[in-house]
């Protein structure tokens, strides 16, 4: 056997075990996770760990995000078909102040539970335990019903996205 032909072999063998690990890794329990308490719009504390069982979309955004609000019909209207359904919770996570977003809902409001999380400028806050470490918002996170990261997305959602999502957990 060649030269090339024993690199080549071993370099596709550690890109093999490479892929493998990362695949591995992505759909280990997100640490935590569990324990994410934040409070409602009533001020009540909610966790995540009360949707445990099912699966969960997460998403973060602000009022004061275009992107964001672009893409809130289309989450509705997902949200609403899955709890008809029995099926992927929705849980909106407002990077905001209170005021303003019990504002924007009273006006666009939505059929999913929406938290608040108090951040400071350029903190991601929660999110970056699931990988949004830049705190770019909007950002969604589809945990699968034992907590485990199963698709994640910076940048605003698409109702053909929310299909292809729901796919992914049936696969």
């Amino acid at each position: 056997m060649t030269l090339f032909r024993r690199a080549f072999r071993a370099g596709a063998f550690a890109a093999v075990l490479l892929v493998s690990v990362v695949a591995a890794a992505a759909a280990e329990p997100v640490p935590g996770a569990g324990e994410l308490r934040l409070p409602d719009l009533s001020g009540k504390a909610r966790s995540l760990s009360q949707w445990r069982g099912q699966p969960v979309l997460l998403n973060y955004w602000a009022t004061w995000c275009g992107p964001c609000l672009k893409e809130m019909p289309d989450l509705d209207a997902f949200a609403h078909a899955q709890s008809r359904a029995g099926g992927i919770q929705v849980v909106g996570i407002a990077l905001d102040e209170a005021a303003s977003v019990q504002a924007y809902l009273s006006r666009r409001p939505v059929r999913y539970p929406v938290l608040l999380e108090a951040v400071d400028y350029g903190d991601s806050g929660s999110s970056a335990r699931y990988g949004n470490r830049q705190g770019v918002l909007p950002y969604s996170v589809l945990l699968d019903a034992q907590g485990r990261v199963v698709r994640s997305k910076a940048g605003p959602l698409t109702a053909a996205e929310l299909a292809a999502w729901q796919g992914a957990l049936h696969r």
